[in-house]
Order: C-alpha cells, then sequence, then structure tokens
C-alpha cells in the first residue's frame, strides 16, 4: 500500500528470500520488520520514489529473519487497486553479485596494495587499445613518479637503449602472434637522470583472440643494475686472477682436495713438468706420477685451512725430479673444498746449495792451509838457523883441513845437504808467505845422486 507501506500480498519466492511467512509479512511494513538495514537507504528510497513516481535498479542492504543480511535490487512502480494507490515492488536478491564484485574490490586494493608496496615493477598491457597500466614502483624504478609516465606502449619503448630495442621488440612480439606463451628478456632502460638500468622484464599473455592473437599481456619488471654490476665485478675478478694465474713466473694449480683433481693448471706448471694442459685437467697428480702418494698424505696433513713451504718432489713427464716448495690455500667453491696451490722450483737453489757447500768446504781447506803455512813458516825460521850454522862450520873446518882428502869430500857432502835444506826451508817461507815459487828445470839424476850420497854409510 503506497500511503502506508503495509504489505498486501508476497509471493513464495519472497517468503523464502526474507525467511518470514506470509502471514507474518501481510499487513506490516518493512520498517516494522527490520528490513532496512539503513535507515538513510529508507528516506533516499522514498525520496526517488517521489521524485522519479517509480523505482528502478535500486541497491541497498536488508535484514532477513535472524539478522541476516541480504543484498537487493529493487524496482517499484505504482497501480491501483481497489481504487487504492498501490506499488507493485519487485526485490531480486543480489547477493552473491555484490559478494563478488566486493571479492574483485578487494582483490584489486590488495593487488594496488602490492603493486605500490613491491619493489619489483608491474605493467598490463591492453594490446587492441595501446594503453599499459604501469605500477608505482615501475615507474619510480625509473626516477619518475606515475603521473609523470604516460600510460602507453611508446612511453616504455622510448626508454629502451638503442642497442637492446630490436631484440626487446622481438621477444614481446613473439608472444603478441602467439609464438611463445611468455617471455623473459633482459635489457637497459633510461632513467630519469639519463643513466642506464640494467632490466629483467618477464612477460605472460593472459588473454587471446580465436585467432590466438595476444589481446593482453601483464609482466614485471625487477631492477637488475646491482646483480649485473656484481656480476661484472666477479668477472673481473676471475679475469684478473686468471691473468695473474696463468703469467705467475711460478707453478700454480687448482684441485679437489677430495681425489686430487686437477680443475686448472697454469702454463708454467705445464711447461716446468712437461705435459700439455689438455692432458692434466680432470686427473689426479697421482695419476699423471708427477706426485708420490707420501708426499700428498704430509700435503693433506697439512690442512685444513693453508700450507705453507711444503717440500714434496714432483716429477716431471720424463721422470726427472723437481723439488718444490709448495704453499696453498683452501677455498669453498660450490660445496667442494678446493685447493689453490702456488708451487716454486727450486732445482737452481738446490743446485746453489750444493755448490755454496763445495765452495765453504774448500774454504775449510784453505783455512787448514792457510794454519799450516803459518806453522810451516815458524818452523822455517828455526831450520834455517841451524842450517845457517851447520854450512858455516862446514866453511871453517874446509879452511883449516881442506888438504884431507876424504875430509874434504865429506864437508862437500855436508854443505851440499845443507844447500838442499835451505832450499828447502826456501819452499816452506814461500808456502808461509803464500807465495808461488819459480818454476825451474832440475836434472832428476844429479838430484838422485846427491840423495843417494846423503844416504850411503860413511867411513866406519
Amino acid at each position: 500500500e503506497a500511503g502506508s507501506g503495509r504489505f498486501l500480498e508476497v509471493n513464495a519466492p519472497l517468503e523464502g528470500l526474507l525467511g518470514y511467512s506470509r502471514a507474518e509479512v501481510v499487513g506490516r511494513t518493512a520498517l516494522e520488520l527490520g528490513l532496512w538495514a539503513a535507515s538513510g537507504d529508507r528516506e533516499r528510497f522514498r525520496a526517488l520514489l517521489e521524485r522519479e513516481r517509480q523505482v528502478q535498479g535500486f541497491e541497498t542492504l536488508i535484514l532477513a529473519r535472524g539478522g541476516r543480511p541480504v543484498w537487493v535490487e529493487v524496482s517499484a512502480n505504482p497501480f491501483e487497486h481497489r481504487g487504492c494507490p498501490c506499488l507493485l515492488v519487485v526485490a531480486r536478491d543480489v547477493s552473491r553479485r555484490k559478494a563478488a564484485e566486493e571479492a574483485l574490490r578487494t582483490s584489486e586494493a590488495r593487488l594496488r596494495w602490492a603493486m605500490e608496496a613491491a619493489s619489483d615493477g608491474l605493467w598490463d598491457w591492453d594490446i587492441p587499445t595501446g594503453q599499459v597500466h604501469y605500477s608505482p614502483a615501475y615507474t619510480r624504478m625509473l626516477g619518475f613518479e606515475p603521473e609523470a609516465w604516460a600510460a602507453r606502449l611508446e612511453t616504455w619503448a622510448d626508454t629502451i637503449h638503442p642497442e637492446d630495442l630490436d631484440q626487446v621488440l622481438a621477444v614481446n612480439q613473439a608472444c603478441v602472434d602467439g609464438r611463445v606463451p611468455a617471455f623473459e628478456v633482459e635489457y637497459r632502460m633510461r632513467t630519469r637522470s639519463g643513466a642506464w638500468k640494467w632490466i629483467l622484464g618477464r612477460g605472460r599473455a593472459v588473454q587471446r583472440d580465436a585467432d590466438g592473437k595476444a589481446l593482453r599481456i601483464v609482466g614485471t619488471h625487477v631492477d637488475m643494475t646491482e646483480r649485473r654490476r656484481a656480476e661484472e665485478s666477479v668477472r673481473q675478478s676471475e679475469e684478473k686472477f686468471s691473468r695473474v694465474f696463468n703469467s705467475a713466473p711460478i707453478m700454480g694449480t687448482l684441485s679437489r682436495i677430495s681425489d686430487g683433481t686437477l680443475l686448472e693448471v697454469n702454463d708454467h706448471y705445464c711447461q716446468t713438468l712437461g705435459f700439455a694442459r689438455e692432458e692434466m685437467l680432470g686427473r689426479s697428480s697421482l695419476e699423471l706420477g708427477v706426485l708420490r702418494p707420501e708426499d700428498r698424505r704430509h700435503l693433506l696433513a697439512a690442512l685444513p685451512g693453508h700450507c705453507r713451504n711444503l717440500a714434496p718432489t714432483l716429477y716431471a713427464r720424463d721422470g726427472r725430479p723437481v723439488p718444490c716448495l709448495v704453499s696453498g690455500e683452501v677455498a669453498a667453491v660450490g660445496g667442494e673444498e678446493l685447493l689453490i696451490a702456488m708451487i716454486v722450483d727450486i732445482t737452481d737453489l738446490r743446485r746453489s746449495e750444493r755448490q755454496r757447500g763445495e765452495l765453504e768446504a774448500e774454504l775449510v781447506h784453505l783455512q787448514k792451509l792457510d794454519s799450516l803455512g803459518r806453522l810451516a813458516g815458524g818452523v822455517a825460521h828455526d831450520m834455517n838457523n841451524v842450517l845457517g850454522a851447520i854450512y858455516a862450520v862446514t866453511q871453517t873446518v874446509r879452511a883449516r883441513h881442506g888438504d884431507v882428502p876424504d875430509l874434504d869430500e865429506a864437508l862437500a857432502t855436508v854443505e851440499r845437504a845443507a844447500i838442499r835444506g835451505r832450499d828447502l826451508v826456501k819452499g816452506l817461507t814461500a808456502l808461509s808467505r803464500k807465495d808461488l815459487a819459480a818454476s825451474v828445470a832440475i836434472d832428476l839424476n844429479d838430484l838422485v845422486r846427491q840423495e843417494m850420497t846423503l844416504l850411503a854409510p860413511g867411513p866406519s
């Protein structure tokens, strides 16, 4: 009833919607039944009805029996019943639609919050219109506020590095054409400051037409600049290590500790031992015969951590021993323990040590000779005095008794012996002075005759 708002008749679907029987509803108003969840909606409905004389598609929340909320879409059209102004009201339950709309709003809100909070950029490309939605993180990644970034595909394309543009457009077009369902590509984009950032772009077609052409592609942008810098730093570090390792004037190896497998060797190692790099890599020093088992055991005993100046002997391809000094560091790489060893060939050092020993022995010998020379000098001085006296006496006796033939011959023998002794004393004196005696020619026959005369028995 239009005037009072009393229900004159209700059908079974409304009974089911409200949870009330016909008898409980007829004769009562919506206000009496407590159907209006918000009084403001009731007033808006009445005002709209008075103004428009009818209501179409008015959505409101009502409360069914027990306070159960039900979203309804209400239409009201006036008519007369037995001369009484009435309203024909149709209420359609739209709770499911409202729930879906609310879920969508919540989902969109969460997505919006996620896009605003995420460090990765998100984008949504509507291909037929050419419009692209970019998340705030996307634009701020490049130094732009969202409102300063036009929502067009060209805005994105204009910032791509010229060297990367063709490749990026090609992978995007492949996804649009349906040749690939998704793509991933790294490229550079220009920031607001003019600097370049490395971006990892990912995209996937989420809607296609009947011909398989993409209608909508969504994706993400990840700032890879720091990772690229780190990778470049690692690459440069590895390049420096490789350059130093291979050009080092000493031998170097990189091996797995668990089984001794050689993973890398430098040029000096190959040259010293006479192997090609290819035949050494992937094999152990034991397999190659370069290292003896006992030396490997000593090396392992000095680990973990590092070892310093171990002195194993390596063996070249031809069996030649190569004495070495080995220092090494243990490094964990990819879950494996590796040994970086730097090896010095001390063959020349050992040879020098032997030569030094020989020189030291010769020096000791010379020192002994020097001591002997000093001793000989003292003895020579004393002997020279004795021989001088003997010679002087023979000269005196000869002067007095030179007419005695046997005595004269004996005195001559004594004089020759004294002269011979004097020559020996000169040799001792030369030794004590470290002088070299002059080389003279001698008559061996005459020397033997003189010695025989000295040794012959005299007259009894």
